[in-house]
């Protein structure tokens, strides 16, 4: 019974380690989305508990320095919300094209496996037809002693 090797292993394992080190980046690229988009809501509550506060400011006695300060402090998250929206739009296009060179590597690696698979099956088939063909000529040979 011969072993069965395949002449591409080792392209076979480079493609599944491409394949590993695509989904990694992608993780890392989905998980900074992540974080960028908890940052967003923790800036938007910030933002509303600021106009809160601004409202609350604006009712009864007046402090000009509380509003100017709240107003301000208002356009910076506004500013900070604006850039973070830019980056998690920066991050999600580049998770995207992770995910189109992941499915591409899976793609390539899935190749060279059913090339594999294929040449498994004909060494098994030739494998099985040498033992057929060398059973069929011990039963010639007890066949003719007899």
């Amino acid at each position: 019974m011969s072993r069965f090797r395949f002449p591409w292993e080792t392209l076979l394992a480079v493609r599944r380690r491409e394949e590993q080190a695509q989904q990694a980046t992608l993780a890392r690229l989905q998980g900074r989305s992540r974080e960028i988009a908890e940052a967003m809501e923790a800036g938007r509550h910030a933002l509303d508990a600021g106009r809160e506060a601004l409202r609350g400011a604006l009712t009864g006695r007046v402090d000009g320095a509380a509003v100017r300060m709240e107003a301000q402090n208002a356009l910076v998250l506004q500013r900070r919300l604006r850039a973070a929206g830019a980056e998690l739009a920066a991050a999600n296009r580049a998770a995207e094209q992770a995910r189109r060179t992941l499915a591409d590597a899976a793609r390539e690696r899935r190749a060279v496996e059913l090339l594999r698979e294929a040449r498994l099956r004909a060494h098994l088939e030739a494998q099985a037809r040498r033992e057929q063909a060398a059973m069929d000529e011990v039963a010639a040979r007890v066949g003719g002693e007899a």
